[in-house]
């Protein structure tokens, strides 16, 4: 159940804002019962498992208007969805695992989306919600694959996600000219869609004090709009490939690494602009252990970019000292300074199919902050330090975090 109940007062004859406007309020409630009525048949072997079904989902809903405490509007449909699903899981060994899943959702809309009452808060922005609309239905397809050598600490995975919605809900939005004003409502058009590939891969060299890790990130992405009722299909490719060199001993840690990103959105209607951008960068880590339980911690990173409508060229330097104490070094002291340089901003991109958005954000400057962290060992008897104790730099196989 959704309500949205909003009240306006006018300016009364008492010189007080005791008159109800019901031309700016609304009060509309939305109700969604949906159930669920599922079969899976799921078959296990020794190096893999399958999982096949389906689920059927009747739903009901029921929308009201209330204007003044009286009722003016009531609308109630009824739908049945279903949604299969497959799953597959192959693990030949202990240290290789490959795993596809298939599932069917659907997605509802929201209230304002479907409420037929015309949003006149903003005068210049206008929204009409459409009561006809129909739930979308989004296929949705995942598979990932790991594995990891213990011979010689090398580890891989790659990563594929990827939806193709039906009935997606997408906007349409009028633009008048002359007055300014700019009215959008909803409809249903299928063919939305995007892709993922995301992988990495982390190798040690020879001597196992120096490794690398390459870590690669890819979509594509097709969304939807209506402009003044002509379908405008966005279709964006973005990328940010990283390389990362790390050295490590028993009391240096230290890693150099470099960043390339590239962003594009072409549109099927000429009045859209194309636009496409390119981010670059570096950063170095330390760790520096010294004796008596003091350790030093430093980041530097840059980054620079060109296609943007304001440039960006800044220094990030984060840096602590931290000393640990108490039994077995559980407790720890540290002061670190964020943004020492003071040079941080936060330039951000959007692209629908409807208009592209680029962002500043603006953040806290320079900081210092005091922390005391405290680790403790919940497991039992067996393991060491070396087994939870957390580092500043890198990270484990497959993107967990190292404790």
């Amino acid at each position: 159940r959704r309500n949205s109940d909003r009240e306006v007062f006018a300016l009364g004859a008492d010189g007080q804002y005791s008159v109800l406007d019901n031309d700016y309020g609304l009060a509309y409630s939305n109700e969604f019962t949906q159930y669920r009525i599922g079969v899976n048949i799921k078959k296990i072997a020794k190096t893999w498992d399958y999982t096949v079904g389906f689920n059927v989902d009747p739903n009901r809903t029921v929308s009201y208007r209330t204007v003044g405490g009286v009722e003016q509007d009531k609308l109630a449909f009824n739908r049945v969805n279903f949604s299969p699903m497959f799953r597959i899981n192959y693990k030949p060994d202990r240290t290789t695992n490959l795993r596809v899943d298939y599932r069917g959702r659907t997605i509802q809309p929201s209230i304002n989306q479907i409420a037929p009452v015309q949003d006149i808060t903003n005068p210049l922005v206008l929204t009409l919600g459409n009561p006809d609309l129909k739930p979308s239905y989004s296929n949705n397809l995942m598979a990932t694959f790991q594995s990891f050598n213990a011979k010689n600490q090398m580890a891989f995975n790659v990563g594929l996600f990827g939806y193709y919605t039906f009935d997606d809900i997408v906007s349409n939005t009028h633009y008048d000219p002359a007055t300014g004003v700019r009215t959008t409502s909803f409809r249903n058009a299928s063919g939305t869609w995007m892709g993922n590939l995301h992988s990495s891969l982390s190798v040690p060299l020879r001597n196992r004090a120096f490794s690398f890790r390459l870590g690669m990130f890819n979509q594509l992405y097709q969304g939807q709009s209506f402009i003044n009722d002509v379908k405008n299909k966005a279709l964006t490719f973005r990328t940010r490939e990283r390389l990362t060199l790390t050295y490590r001993n028993d009391w240096l840690d230290m890693s150099v690494g470099g960043m390339f990103g590239f962003y594009s959105v072409n549109n099927s209607l000429s009045v859209q602009s194309d636009a496409r951008t390119y981010d670059y960068g570096g950063n170095y880590q330390v760790a520096i252990t010294l004796p008596y339980g003091f350790r030093i911690d430093s980041d530097v990173e840059y980054n620079t970019n060109s296609g943007y409508s304001f440039a960006l060229n800044e220094w990030l330097w984060n840096a602590s000292l931290s000393y640990s104490f108490l039994r077995d070094k559980a407790g720890t002291l540290r002061v670190k300074g964020y943004d020492i340089l003071a040079q941080r901003s936060n330039i951000s991109r959007s692209a629908t199919a409807l208009a592209i958005e680029e962002s500043m954000t603006n953040t806290i400057g320079r900081y210092v902050m005091v922390d005391f962290i405290y680790r403790f060992n919940i497991f039992s008897g067996g393991g060491s330090r070396s087994d939870y104790q957390r580092s500043n730099i890198g990270g484990p196989p497959f993107g967990g975090r190292r404790f």
